[in-house]
């Protein structure tokens, strides 16, 4: 038993006074104080020349911003007065498509308390148009309102990309192995655009052999991969400004044998921020690299916004591993209020694969399709076992090499809502690797995956997991086997009477089965059940 003297007692009730209020860690000036923010503070609008943002205060008290283009806030205060526990305020008169930062702040007699600095950016000039190719045919019948685009030449239309590029091009790229990708970027850094290049330092980047010297590459990521996939094109041109990213790289099997997803973005504000991220990474803004303040993996912080308002829609950008992207994936999901769709290289987090089990005992859809099923700390079984129609792309052609979901896509007055990018379901996407995300919020994008993710899914066998007996016998007194050919169809359900097996093949062999690749499940009228895979030769 532990005994606390009475003036340690006071002085401990003291301590956790202090630590109760949820988000008393934004104070700012005395030790202990009555007021305290009760919600983070959040941008309600973006605009061109103005954003809203809203927050609430456990007590009523003044509400007032502090902002700049800076984090030094350099642009003054705004105080909208007032004695108010819910708060909103607006600034107004900004530039488009700039980055602020803006800590909120209220008062209440003596006693202030802060926000952290929110990194926000105002709406741009651009057309926000959002183009969704797949490297491999798509289920339009899947779709209900605009046909998804396939196409099998992603690398001449990041070619095109190039080709027209004015001014600037940063490049984040895993692996660069094409060499007509190099031709392109050689012509457009000899028509004088400034060209930065950032590779991963373990991958082969064959092409890059070829790339002009005078071009400036930086190589990095000593922890774990560089693994991000983007290019910012023309970053100061409210109408020339795209953000290339998806989850391709720029590779044979990659543009033509793995399947693919890649997205283009014309967004002045979007690119900004990519170029903030890219240049974290290359170590300042100047041509060539500084590698003295040049930052990968758990050396960087989260210093770029991820809201915006692009085209009309809400989108929002993430990178790892300093912006929690894991528990955006989480929030997603958990949102779901009618179905979810994956399709992924691997899934090897339990905190995500539970939200998607959490989502089907709610009621809601949830399938899905994953590569790389026998990855160390992979989910696949466990999301099988727990009632989630997933199955493995392990044994197709070309890699699954997606990484999307798909929340509410059947449910329009919802939040049709996709994630892509280059983030896997990961440990090592979310700690030690660099990686984007982007999240749309749109339903015509979330309908044009689905037509993708229809296709993939409903080329593969359903999903069942491999089971491995203790004994070398298995006993069934009576009961049923059903056999599954590898697109899901039955092939044979056997009746059992007391049969004792070394393994189920003995059955499929005595029922002279064609070769190829069965499924089965077992079960039995005593409740003994199992399934696997087989193959017959």
């Amino acid at each position: 038993m532990i005994i606390i003297k009475s003036d340690i007692r006071k002085n401990l009730f003291r301590v956790l006074l202090m630590l109760t209020p949820p988000l008393a860690i934004g104070l700012e000036g005395a030790a202990q104080s009555s007021v305290w923010f009760t919600s983070t503070l959040q941008i309600s609008s973006i605009n061109q020349t103005f954003l809203d943002f809203t927050w609430t205060t456990n007590i009523a008290s003044s509400t007032a911003i502090r902002y700049g283009t800076t984090p030094s806030l350099e642009l003054g205060t705004l105080n909208a007065g007032g004695s108010v526990v819910n708060h909103g305020i607006s600034l107004t008169g900004l530039s488009a498509a700039t980055i602020y930062y803006v800590k909120a702040f209220s008062v209440a007699g003596t006693d202030t308390a802060f926000s952290p600095v929110k990194i926000v950016c105002t709406a741009s000039g651009s057309s926000g148009e959002i183009r969704v190719y797949f490297n491999h045919p798509v289920d339009n019948n899947a779709s209900t309102v605009t046909d998804a685009i396939y196409t099998p030449a992603f690398e001449d239309t990041i070619i095109t990309y190039i080709d027209k590029i004015q001014s600037t091009l940063d490049i984040a790229l895993y692996n660069n192995t094409r060499a007509a990708t190099i031709t392109a970027i050689n012509n457009a850094y000899s028509r004088g655009v400034i060209v930065r290049y950032v590779a991963d330092k373990t991958t082969s980047n064959s092409a890059l052999n070829n790339l002009n010297p005078a071009i400036n590459v930086l190589k990095g990521n000593s922890s774990g991969i560089m693994h991000n996939k983007f290019a910012v094109i023309d970053r100061s041109s409210p109408n020339g400004a795209w953000v290339i990213t998806g989850s391709v790289n720029w590779t044979y099997q990659s543009f033509f044998d793995d399947f693919n997803n890649l997205v283009i973005i014309q967004d002045q504000s979007l690119a900004r921020a990519y170029t903030l991220e890219f240049e974290e990474m290359w170590g300042g803004i100047g041509f060539s690299p500084d590698s003295l303040n040049s930052k990968f993996g758990t050396a960087k912080s989260d210093n770029t916004p991820h809201e915006f308002r692009i085209g009309g829609k809400n989108v929002q950008l993430y990178f790892s591993p300093s912006d929690n992207a894991t528990g955006t994936i989480l929030k997603a999901l958990n949102s779901a209020g009618s179905d979810i769709s994956f399709a992924l290289l691997t899934l090897t987090r339990k905190d995500i694969a539970d939200s998607l089990i959490s989502a089907r005992n709610r009621g809601c859809l949830s399938r899905g399709a994953i590569e790389q099923i026998n990855d160390v700390g992979s989910e696949y079984n466990y999301l099988l076992s727990n009632g989630i129609d997933v199955r493995s792309h392990l044994d197709s052609a070309g890699l699954l090499h997606h990484k999307y979901g798909i929340i509410d896509a059947n449910l329009s007055s919802s939040d049709p809502t996709v994630i892509t990018g280059s983030h896997n379901w990961t440990f090592s996407a979310e700690d030690v690797n660099d990686e984007n995300m982007l999240v749309i919020h749109d339903n015509i994008i979330a309908n044009m995956f689905l037509e993708e993710f229809e296709k993939r899914f409903n080329e593969l066998p359903m999903g069942i997991p491999e089971i491995k007996y203790q004994s070398s016998k298995f006993k069934i007194q009576k009961g049923k086997i059903i056999i599954y050919d590898v697109l899901g169809r039955i092939a044979a359900i056997l009746p059992v009477n007391s049969i004792y097996a070394a393994d189920p093949s003995f059955l499929i062999h005595r029922n002279n089965f064609p070769a190829g690749i069965y499924f089965y499940k077992i079960s039995s009228d005593s409740g003994i059940s199992g399934s696997g895979k087989l193959v017959v030769e």
